[in-house]
This record gives C-alpha cells, structure tokens and sequence, in this order.
C-alpha cells in the first residue's frame, strides 16, 4: 500500500499576517510529492492469544479454547520481550499461561499488565478472585477488581459487577 502527500510550503515573514486562502495561490510555492509506502501488520502475539472481547485488542482474537499454546506462548514471550511495556502483550501471555495451566505465571503476568493499565486483565484478576482460580476465593476483592475495570470503561466488568451487587455477592448484607 502507498501513500501519497502533497505538501505545499510558501514563504511567510513572521510578523506578516497570515495569507487569506485565496491570495495563498499568488504566492511563491514549492511543492513535492513524496510516496511512502506503508504496511501495516499485526503482531504474532495478537494472532495466537488476543481476547475477542479485548476492547485495547488489535486483532478479532480467539477463546481460550481456540488457542495453540506452543504457538501463543512463543509469540507473546517474543512480544514481551521486544515490549516489555506494552500491557496488551504482558496481558495476552497471560491468557497463553492460562491456557498452558500455569496459573501462578498467568496471575503474575496479570497483575503486571493490570498493573500497566490493561482493562482485561483487571477483570481477569477478578475473575480468577471470584472463582478461587489460582488464589483464595475472595469475593470482595473480586468487586474491588470489577469495580476498578467498570470505572475504567470494561463494560463486561461492569456487567459482572452490577450483578455481583445486585445479587448481594461480596457486599454487606
């Protein structure tokens, strides 16, 4: 894929107004096209081990039962390691550990990315808080997790969270 700009420079003196659109046309103007090419790809980790739900996702993702482990878990150690601080990547190998059964990396790599700021992943966190996935069981926190990713935008933790409220769960009768 090309693309092509067109920029126009005319001279202007500093303390000089601005020139009115159609006198710009009389003035002295240089112009150049210039072609870039641009490509435009998606990382391998976002292939293998993005969320279909991933409102900070790049690609349309796979569910968890779709995900090739080898493949995902060698993508986004990659991407990880050439980005460390992009919490998209540290989230979605935290969803190939997940898939591998290594709980405690996937809760780790979570944390971080939550951490980073990744909506998802602070619903995972409090996901895996409700359930006693990795962790004790702890309803609660699990709320304080929702919550935090519902005031953020995640609107499946707002979900999540609206009826943990309204079904009394981890809230003070």
């Amino acid at each position: 894929v090309a693309t092509e700009t067109k920029f126009v420079l005319a001279p202007v003196e500093a303390s000089a107004p601005a020139p009115e659109p159609e006198k710009l046309e009389t003035a002295q103007t240089v112009t150049k096209t210039i072609s870039v090419p641009a490509k435009s790809s998606i990382n391998a980790c976002d292939e293998e081990a993005a969320e279909p739900l991933d409102g900070q996702g790049v690609s349309k993702g796979r569910l968890p039962n779709e995900l090739d482990t080898e493949k995902a878990l060698a993508a986004c150690r990659q991407a990880v390691a050439d980005f460390p601080e992009v919490p998209r990547f540290v989230f979605q190998l935290g969803r190939a550990e997940l898939a591998a059964k290594n709980i405690e990396g996937a809760l780790a790599l979570f944390n971080k990315a939550a951490g980073l700021g990744h909506l998802r992943a602070i619903n995972q966190l409090g996901y895996m808080y409700q359930r006693g996935i990795g962790v004790k069981q702890d309803i609660a926190t699990a709320n304080a997790m929702f919550k935090r990713a519902a005031e953020k935008g995640d609107v499946f933790a707002m979900l999540t969270y609206g009826r943990n409220l309204t079904h009394g769960r981890g809230v003070k009768q």
